[in-house]
């Protein structure tokens, strides 16, 4: 099996405050992460974590303020990625509101 990262991207200022979950859809969608993570078993090498408040840096110290859009990252294990796209369709990742974009790379290490 290879192993793929997924990183997700969102644009704050395409965020939709009124589409917010509200606190009990923030716990069903807490409550799927958990059941996909149970379901995905040992191919799911991290569930990752939301990013926010990025700097661009080199070796002297913050270039700017503001870096990508990046807002987020998991690493599974998949036969290819067709079986990768097809795992993380199961998962409540898209259509969720977690991100506006996708990127995913096979790990070559």
């Amino acid at each position: 099996m290879k192993k793929y990262i997924v990183f997700g991207y969102t644009n704050i200022n395409l965020h939709d405050n009124l589409n917010e979950p509200t606190s009990e859809e923030r716990q069903n969608i807490y409550k799927e992460w958990e059941n996909w993570q149970k379901d995905i078993g040992e191919l799911l090498v991290s569930i990752g974590s939301p990013l926010h408040k990025g700097k661009v840096i080199n070796s002297e110290g913050i270039v700017d303020e503001k870096a990508s859009d990046l807002s987020g990252y998991m690493i599974i294990k998949a036969n290819d990625f067709n079986h990768a796209i097809e795992l993380l369709n199961k998962s409540p990742l898209f259509g969720k509101g977690h991100g506006q974009k996708y990127e995913m790379f096979e790990c070559l290490m």
